[in-house]
């Protein structure tokens, strides 16, 4: 314990400008080492430093020239004044009380992170998203926005509970982000936090995000998340079943639905029971006007919710499907077999292929998102993909496409 008198001297003797530069290289070392260990190293900038520092010291230290110090040298110099019994550690606490080393601030924050991460294990224990609390980089995530943006995480984490898709349901973007935070621009599509929810619903749902428009679409729209109904449509031909379908399909005419139409449609008719899907809106112009014995479907590029939600109403028919032998061909095809395994692939062999061979080459960056391709009925373009570097389109083979069709819904 050091006494009132000597911490009087200690500060009286070391507040001087010419100890300052000695004192923060302690601070330095304590604040990395918890301690004050080691050497340090100070540079004199005027004659007056120098000389204090080598008669505390006993060591001869020049202006300008940088001198190693040993942290037990200092310790000894104490030992061998009037302050014997002062550790350099106490000496460096007189004049920073308030300071940390890193070690310290990082107890500090892992038990901030702790308290609140049981409040919100808590919480959700028994809600949808528990399994966020068990899921390596969902935790992550977790402890992150905990230090660094509280009261961000506390409203995703509300919001995850009440997503639609738990009740069988779909809302609005700006209807979800005012019920569930308050604020209908919230989670507007192209912000920081419409991002940060997006990953978690990710977590959730094992869902590969990318900070694209038409993904991060995608995603909402498969936990119920709505931008809006009306741009969210298929392109249809040769279906029945209500009034509408009967008109276009009786008039050889494609017909165009959005979402809020097919939430009308209580029956959907395939012909023959047998469904294509294809990517490519091109696909119409082969066929309209024309009698076709099977029906067809449109994706645009996108699996989006329109087209789930049309598939829910169809059952109990066949359904084929063709698109583009390129990467995001392929991974719009492995959304459709991971959702509807019993969908079968038409055209996905080395005929197809080179018939429809371009010479788009494709880098090596989009050649990447074939290792999330794991369907056996698309490795055989995947590997042609690799070897050739080259896409094919759809367009070239809509002939054959056409002529095997004929046989599969005879």
């Amino acid at each position: 314990m050091i006494s009132a008198n000597i911490k009087l001297k200690l500060k009286k003797y070391f507040e001087v400008v010419e100890f300052k530069q000695l004192l923060e290289q302690l601070k330095r070392k304590y604040i990395q080492y918890d301690s004050c260990i080691g050497t340090i190293s100070v540079k004199p900038e005027t004659n007056e430093e120098a000389i204090k520092l080598s008669k505390f010291l006993a060591k001869n230290i020049k202006k300008n020239i940088k001198t190693n110090i040993k942290i037990v040298d200092i310790q000894k110099s104490l030992d061998d004044s009037i302050f014997e019994g002062v550790k350099v550690d106490d000496l460096l606490l007189m004049f920073y009380p308030n300071i940390k080393s890193n070690r310290q601030i990082q107890i500090e924050k892992n038990l901030y992170i702790e308290k609140y991460l049981t409040d919100y294990k808590k919480v959700y224990e028994h809600s949808n998203i528990n399994s966020l609390f068990n899921h390596n980089e969902a935790l992550k995530k977790i402890k992150y926005f905990i230090l660094n943006d509280r009261l961000l995480l506390e409203n995703v984490l509300k919001s995850l509970v009440q997503l639609p898709i738990y009740k069988n349901d779909n809302e609005y973007l700006a209807i979800f982000s005012s019920v569930s935070t308050g604020n209908p621009h919230y989670y507007d599509l192209d912000t920081h936090n419409c991002n940060v929810l997006l990953q978690f619903i990710c977590y959730l749902f094992n869902i590969k995000f990318e900070n694209v428009r038409s993904v991060k679409k995608s995603i909402l729209e498969q936990v119920g998340i709505l931008i809006d109904e009306v741009s969210n449509y298929v392109i249809t031909y040769n279906l029945s079943g209500n009034e509408m379908l009967n008109i276009f399909k009786n008039n050889l005419t494609p017909l165009t639905i959005n979402l809020s139409n097919i939430k009308k449609i209580e029956n959907i008719v395939i012909e023959n029971n047998v469904l294509l899907i294809v990517e490519n809106p091109s696909f119409i112009s082969k066929i309209n006007n024309k009698k076709i014995n099977y029906s067809v479907i449109v994706t645009s590029g996108n699996s989006n919710l329109v087209i789930y939600k049309l598939l829910e109403k169809i059952k109990g028919a066949k359904i084929y499907f063709n698109g583009d032998f390129d990467p995001e061909g392929l991974l719009i095809a492995q959304n459709f077999i991971d959702k509807y395994p019993n969908i079968e692939f038409i055209g996905y062999n080395e005929k197809y292929y080179q018939n429809g061979l371009s010479d788009n080459v494709i880098n090596e960056s989009r050649l990447k998102k074939l290792n999330h391709i794991s369907d056996e009925n698309l490795v055989i373009i995947k590997k042609l993909l690799i070897s050739n570097k080259l896409s094919s389109y759809q367009e070239a083979n809509y002939d054959m496409l056409l002529e095997e069709m004929e046989s599969y819904a005879l």
